[in-house]
This record gives C-alpha cells, sequence and structure tokens, in this order.
C-alpha cells in the first residue's frame, strides 16, 4: 500500500510525520511527492516505539522537494532494530543547509537514488556511493510543481530494479485523479511526460479538482464527443461543437468537425477528408484513424499518411484522400476513431 499516495507532505505549525505502524514488520511507501515547505524538521519518522522484532521499510521511487528550513532529515529510523531499503528516489533541496537523508540508529540501505548535492547520511546508513549526486533535477516546472521529469534530465530512464519485498509500482498520481498507470522507467514518483499526464493535465486545465464527467468517455456537454474526442481534437468539453473545420493559407481558423474537401484536378476531381489533430499526438499517444465504408456498416481504414494542411500552433488541419474504391461507390462515408496507447 501507500502512504500519502497522491498528497503532498506539508509540515506545519503542527508537526506532522509519515509514521510506520509498529504492528507491521514490513512497510511500504512508494510513489508519493513529499513536499516539506516548513515546520517539522522530519519528513519520514520510521520506528522508535518499543515492540519485538526487526522492522523493514521499503521506500522507493518517492519524490522529495524540501525548500524551508535550516535542515531536514528524509528517513529518521529511530532503533537500531529499523532498516530501509531506498531506491530510485530523488531527493531535492532548496536552501536547506543541511539536509539529511537518513538520520537515526537504524540502517538505510541505498540503491540507486539521486540527491541534492552536498547531501549527508548518517553512519548507520549504507550503499551511499550509489546515490547520484546533481545540484539540479531537471524538472519540467519544479517552481510551478511540476515535477515530471524533463526532456534530456538525468532523472530519466534511469530507475533500476527493486528489492527483493518491495511492493510493484504501477500506477502514478497526477492530478486531478490518482491511479494513473504507470512503467516506472524514470526516478521518483511521477514518470516524464506521457500519454497519460498529457491528458490528465488536460483534465485539470478543463474541469479542475473536480473529477465528475471528468473520465475520457464522459461527455459532459451531450453532444456525442466522447472527452478523448475532445481533448484529441483541441475542443471545449462544455460546449457543444458546431460546424465544420475551417483554414485559410496554412492557418487554422474553426476547429470543427470533419469535413470533405473536393478539388478539380487535371485529370478530374479529388475527394479528401479532412480532419483535425494535435500537434503532439505522438507524445499523447493518440492514434487517429480514418475509416471509409459504403453502407455504414463495413468499415476500411485510409493507411495513407496524413498532409497536414494548416495548424494554429497547437492543432492542425490534416488531409487524407478518399480511396480509390470509395470513388467508384455511388455513395461514400467516412468518419474518424480516435484511440489511445
Amino acid at each position: 500500500a501507500q502512504l500519502a499516495f497522491g498528497e503532498d507532505y506539508h509540515g506545519g505549525s503542527v508537526p506532522q510525520f509519515i509514521a510506520a505502524d509498529v504492528n507491521y514488520a514490513v512497510t511500504q511507501v512508494w510513489g508519493n511527492v513529499l513536499r516539506s515547505l516548513g515546520g517539522s524538521e522530519l519528513i519520514v519518522d520510521f520506528g522508535g516505539v518499543e515492540t519485538s522484532g526487526s522492522r523493514l521499510l521499503h521506500f522507493h521511487h518517492n519524490t522529495v522537494f524540501c525548500n524551508s528550513g535550516y535542515k531536514r532529515y528524509v528517513l529518521n529510523l529511530r532503533g537500531a532494530d529499523e532498516t530501509a531499503n531506498a531506491t530510485n528516489n530523488i531527493f531535492r533541496s532548496v536552501g536547506i543547509t543541511e539536509f539529511h537523508l537518513s538520520a537515526g540508529n537504524g540502517a538505510v540501505l541505498f540503491g540507486k537514488n539521486i540527491a541534492q548535492t552536498g547531501f549527508l547520511v548518517s553512519a548507520a546508513s549504507r550503499g551511499d556511493a550509489n546515490v547520484i549526486s546533481a545540484p539540479s533535477m531537471g524538472f519540467v516546472d519544479e517552481s510551478g510543481g511540476n515535477y515530471h521529469p524533463a526532456a534530456g534530465s538525468p532523472l530519466g530512464s534511469a530507475a533500476v530494479a527493486l528489492p527483493a519485498g518491495a511492493a510493484a509500482v504501477n500506477t502514478q498520481w497526477v492530478a486531478p485523479h490518482s491511479g494513473v498507470r504507470r512503467v516506472p522507467v524514470d526516478l521518483g514518483a511521477l514518470d516524464a511526460a506521457t500519454d497519460e499526464s498529457l491528458y490528465a493535465q488536460w483534465q485539470l486545465d478543463q474541469f479542475g479538482a473536480a473529477s465528475e464527467h471528468s473520465m475520457r468517455l464522459d461527455d459532459p456537454d451531450g453532444d456525442s464527443w466522447s472527452n478523448l474526442m475532445e481533448y484529441a481534437c483541441g475542443m471545449d468539453p462544455f460546449l457543444a461543437s458546431s460546424g465544420a473545420v475551417e483554414w485559410s493559407d496554412g492557418h487554422l481558423i474553426h476547429r470543427g468537425s470533419p469535413a470533405t474537401l473536393i478539388t478539380d484536378t487535371t485529370t478530374g476531381v479529388a475527394y479528401q477528408a479532412i480532419h483535425v489533430r494535435r500537434k503532439d499526438y505522438l507524445d499523447a499517444g493518440l492514434i487517429y484513424s480514418v475509416q471509409f465504408s459504403s453502407d455504414l456498416a463495413t468499415w476500411v481504414t485510409q493507411s495513407e499518411t496524413p498532409t497536414v494542411l494548416a495548424d494554429d500552433g497547437e492543432i492542425q488541419v490534416v488531409a487524407v484522400p478518399y480511396p480509390s474504391s470509395a470513388l467508384v461507390e455511388k455513395t461514400c462515408f467516412f468518419r474518424v476513431a480516435v484511440s489511445s496507447l
């Protein structure tokens, strides 16, 4: 299980600790963004209560950010019978004079992690040579609280296998929703911007913290365009779509529904299916399929690469030619299907 999954840790006037329940022999803390912005010097306080038996903390794929105070202790293991495995974490401090990754009588066993240059560890800890020292982390927007790894960041594709017994990581928290799938290849709580995180950011921009009617197949404006389709076409999920796409001289004028473009050629007439798509569709993991049918029952996907006709910086207008077989049919329909990887 996770502690504080999807929540920020904020030290305040009243100390707040992430602490192990002493009744458990093994505690798992993973996938958290832990921000200490003041208050208590301790971030994770483990053990220290008289019980029998040793206790183990697995602390992995967390992003720790501290930017206030003279000193901070990330992992405080109170008793000598307490041990922690720390792997694939990010430890970032700004303006902290003493930044201790470990403290107390227990031993922290460090696997691969990345930490602020000048970090300190306790005498009982081991493996600190596995911790990469870095002056900055390479977040997308640290000041804005976006702790996804940026392109070229040392955090990217740097994760290693977790120690035996550590809980598998298969989700990440991306506002406003928890449970976004994740295949952890990057250090820290969040992977580099992906199709999931890009859609989640769109959700946040459009719906705020509310989760009602914000899922991919929801249709809050009742125009038969799912949120996924609205996202894929740059539309407003709260405003019913109206009119066909319009463009002129390479500029997108109106983001609208697909349309057919008919032009004269030297050999006759050319028919093209026109639709809009995101410019970042590859990063967003979106697949646009233009499908044709003569009877609205059987649909065939056109495999020809679309031609870009216009864009507005975010959304493109693209054209796909009608298949030759469609031109001999008395009637031809087309539709655009969107799916995500």
